[in-house]
């Protein structure tokens, strides 16, 4: 559906500049960002309390620039910096890559870093102003013209803002307001994912950060990888793609036995087959992908960030940090428009960020980076220039 047009100026008791929908890492940046820069904000999630949920994230110096310029040494405690990657044989596990990642960080200004989800949110919670963020407040519908938007909740009172921002996610409700933006469709993969005790790793020769094992080097059809959480190494994330159809008409996150895992990979090597074998709360994800047209993100007064605009398959790790990237350069687009000028604001947002997030959606389908790693890692959402209109 269409924007609603108000007659009446949505601005009059307006409850902030700034409604974040979703409390997740993309709307909790943005906040923070915006509290930083001195422009009013309020975040709303639906969920009536934030739990420590999912298992794990990479994120490499593109996003954890960001995340070290907001948050300071709180990001330090949370999660662990990969000191080295491993690629291994799909049949025996033999080891074929060894990458050491210390070079990344004075390359590119920042360590790559892998985070329990549940850990990470908790960090970035205290760089958002308590009293900003409203819980259990599902958006039901919004009514948008040239000079704000008007929030109406399924619980509390209805909300003016002068500029509406969806980091709502893959169900983004903000996005199916927007006339003739792309919705998400299923890849034709899926992954499994699990959380691995540190101490079920033991079969395995030799253990890195972060160990990835291919069907085929470089291809997205089936790989398996392992990579650690926490500075201690107490818990490891298994992510295992594999190509194949979704049955059922609804497309969502759902437990599956461990039999089901181990049938898909019966042929991968035999050390981590019986990891694979003792695993439990294994959580099978549909793989989903949006390409946003032209133009992609905004509508007068409202725009989209993260997964709610562009979500990405996984192969390169940058999901994550595309949401990151999305946060920065909008607050950055916001910080430097004239009073009122949310327009221009989202559109220099949505041209300096397209170009960008079709490159990085590619070398994700194809786990192809072209050209070496600087294009991609090298990109600080801080700094870069941003497009001129």
């Amino acid at each position: 559906m269409r924007f609603l047009e108000e007659s009446a100026r949505l601005v009059d008791n307006v409850n902030a500049d700034t409604a974040i929908i979703g409390a997740g890492i993309g709307g909790l940046v943005l906040g923070g960002l915006l509290g930083k820069a001195g422009i009013s904000y309020s975040i709303y999630e639906q969920a009536p309390k934030l739990e420590a949920l999912g298992a794990g994230i990479n994120f490499h110096a593109n996003g954890i620039n960001v995340f070290e310029y907001l948050s300071g040494d709180r990001i330090s405690s949370a999660g662990v910096r990969v000191k080295r990657r491993l690629y291994r044989r799909w049949d025996n596990g033999d080891i074929v890559k060894t990458f050491d990642m210390a070079d990344r960080a004075i390359r590119y200004g920042a360590a790559s870093r892998a985070f329990h989800r549940g850990e990470l949110h908790a960090a970035l919670l205290k760089c958002v102003a308590p009293e900003r963020l409203n819980l259990n407040r599902r958006l039901c519908s919004l009514y948008a013209g040239s000079d704000g938007v008007e929030l109406k909740f399924e619980e509390g009172p209805s909300v003016r803002a002068k500029l509406l921002v969806g980091a709502d996610g893959l169900h983004s409700v903000v996005r199916r307001h927007i006339e003739g933006f792309p919705q998400p469709r299923f890849s034709g993969r899926v992954a499994y994912r699990a959380i691995v005790p540190a101490e079920a790793l033991a079969g395995l020769p030799e253990i890195a950060d972060y160990m990835r094992w291919w069907d085929r080097h470089g291809s997205t059809d089936r790989y398996v990888l392992l990579y650690a959480m926490d500075e201690d190494r107490h818990r490891y994330c298994m992510v295992a793609v594999h190509s194949e159809a979704w049955l059922g008409r609804e497309i969502s996150p759902h437990v599956v036995d461990r039999d089901t895992l181990t049938e898909r990979f019966s042929d991968i090597d035999p050390k981590l087959l019986a990891i694979l074998g003792q695993l439990e709360n294994i959580i099978k994800w549909p793989l989903m992908v949006a390409y946003p047209g032209n133009p992609p993100w905004y509508d007068r007064a409202v725009t989209l960030l993260g997964d709610a605009g562009h979500p990405m398959t996984p192969h390169i790790g940058q999901g994550g940090g595309m949401a990151v990237e999305d946060a920065a350069i909008l607050a950055r687009c916001l910080t430097e428009a004239k009073p009122g000028q949310y327009a221009v604001a989202l559109r220099r947002y949505e041209h300096t960020r397209y170009e960008r997030l079709t490159r990085v959606q590619s070398a994700s389908d194809n786990n192809e980076i072209e050209g070496g790693n600087d294009w991609l890692l090298g990109y600080n959402p801080l700094t870069v220039p941003l497009s001129a209109n």
